[in-house]
């Protein structure tokens, strides 16, 4: 399996970057490797969700920007998350009935590739 960059963020806000080899979307729990070595089982009910990022730095003066049009990812959707987060983006394959479900986001500028979002913490998911 190979070794992705992840920052797992926990529905009461809690961030934690790192790295995982072992994050399948039908498990319950992964291990995440911290920079300094640390390794953390995490349980995928606590999250909000988890971004696939192309560094674990990041960009907080990043503008959001859902108008791009990726093709080949999917339905377009916006999600609206119990703490009033909004993003848009494309899912290959939306279920409610599964844990979660990947998500591409609509700004290819931005530092997350993809995402695995958590149905649990999702309040609305609709296809625009």
């Amino acid at each position: 399996m190979p070794l992705n960059r992840i920052v797992a963020r926990f529905q009461d806000g809690n961030t934690i970057k790192g790295r995982t080899r072992d994050f399948y979307p039908s498990r319950a729990q992964f291990h995440l490797t911290t920079d300094d070595g640390r390794i953390q089982r995490i349980d995928a009910r606590d999250l909000k969700a988890i971004f696939f990022v192309r560094d674990l730095t990041g960009d907080r003066g990043r503008k959001d920007c859902y108008e791009e049009i990726v093709q080949g990812v999917g339905r377009k959707m916006r999600i609206t998350f119990e703490d009033g987060e909004v993003i848009v983006g494309y899912t290959p394959g939306y279920s409610r009935d599964r844990q979660g479900f990947f998500f591409v986001p609509a700004n290819t500028e931005c530092n997350n590739e993809r995402m695995f979002i958590l149905n649990g913490f999702c309040k609305e998911a609709r296809f625009i």
